[in-house]
């Protein structure tokens, strides 16, 4: 099962810049941005969040509502990536011709459309993982119910054969997502029962 992480950051949020320098200084926008990455960090701190490692076989999600205290302000897809790049800074590489890890290359996710709140402008972030096993769930969801199209042609076919083949590979499919539930023929019905 995935496991669903929420967190809120309080105050407007601060759209993504490309971060200049002025001599040896950042720039006043660029401080205003890392400032609210720092922010951030210490949101998901305090709300004890555990951050996933992206990888190939460990893609993380965030969405990211995001909810303005008026009608001037910067892009969803910006502030929704400097929540990205605060939670998964790119680190340097430590080993020479190794990749760098921690970094969002394996981070999706989307933003909805700006919300306003004058009183509580908030920046609501949600994580999870998309992993094998949610893919392997979805295809066998999909496989079950092409099963029960099949149970509903026999069973209005009238043919008991099918539809105790139906069954057997049903249950095969059942305890396979570690369902416990029994499906068994009864007659021309079938019946659910629990392990």
């Amino acid at each position: 099962m995935t496991e669903i992480q929420t967190f809120t950051i309080y105050g407007d949020p601060v759209p993504h810049v490309t971060v200049t320098y002025r001599g040896k200084h950042l720039s006043r926008r660029g401080q205003l941005v890392a400032e609210y990455k720092e922010r951030v960090r210490l949101a998901a701190i305090a709300a004890k969040i555990k951050l996933p490692v992206p990888s190939k076989d460990c893609l993380v999600m965030v969405r990211t509502d995001i909810y303005f205290s008026n009608g001037r302000h910067g892009d969803p897809e910006s502030c929704h990536k400097v929540i990205k790049d605060a939670l998964w800074p790119k680190l340097r590489r430590k080993v020479k011709g190794q990749p760098s890890t921690g970094d969002d290359k394996y981070v999706g996710g989307f933003y909805p459309p700006p919300r306003y709140d004058a009183n509580n402008p908030r920046v609501v972030v949600t994580i999870w993982i998309e992993s094998m096993e949610f893919e392997i769930t979805a295809v066998l969801r999909d496989e079950l119910t092409r099963l029960i199209a099949f149970a509903v042609t026999c069973r209005l076919n009238n043919q008991k054969e099918w539809m105790e083949t139906f069954a057997a590979r049903l249950n095969e499919g059942l305890q396979a997502i570690g369902d416990s539930d029994l499906i068994e023929l009864d007659e021309d019905r079938f019946t659910i029962k629990s392990r």
